[in-house]
């Protein structure tokens, strides 16, 4: 079929499956033109040009726009700096981002520069819970730890140093 004509398609079980083209009013937040089920204010909407918003209980829950920017609670990403507004969190009250992951593997943010071997984490940091560290890494290696109140640049930081409790250590070396 071509744009906004009906389509019937078998699938490989012989069932019969009805396309039909989605198109909708711009619709609200309160009001979003494509819902689910008997729930009205839980949907898609047209949140501006080019713009899809997602509303969640009559709330603006996400939006995704033209440049394949995306903000989460109401945030519209294309209003902050650009480079840094590909995924924007906040609200009118306190915003974070929560990794999980268990308490024998690392939680993650990583900053690829290719799609194979170190160049998927050029630069990361990363908290590992068996150890109860955080690791910066740079080139694709560790570079700066911090644990118990300790923080070695090039090497971890060593545990003999850590019997003074009067004073924080910082251990630079290779």
């Amino acid at each position: 079929g071509t744009n906004n004509t009906y389509q019937i398609q078998f699938d490989t079980s012989g069932n019969l499956i009805l396309k039909a083209p989605l198109r909708a009013q711009n619709g609200s937040v309160s009001a979003p033109s494509v819902t689910f089920g008997s729930d009205t204010n839980t949907g898609m909407f047209r949140a501006a040009a080019d713009t899809i918003g997602f509303a969640v209980g009559g709330n603006e829950g996400a939006r995704i726009d033209s440049s394949q920017r995306v903000g989460l609670n109401g945030i519209t990403p294309g209003n902050y700096y650009s480079g840094f507004d590909d995924l924007v969190i906040g609200g009118n009250q306190a915003s974070g981002m929560t990794i999980r992951s268990s308490t024998t593997t690392p939680g993650t943010i990583a900053f690829a520069d290719g799609t194979s071997g170190n160049a998927l984490y050029r630069g990361y940091m990363e908290y590992n819970h068996n150890l109860d560290r955080m690791e910066i890494g740079t080139s694709g290696v560790g570079a700066m730890w911090l644990q118990n109140g300790n923080v070695g640049i090039g090497t971890t930081p060593a545990t003999q140093y850590t019997t003074h409790t009067t004073q924080d250590y910082i251990i630079i070396g290779q």
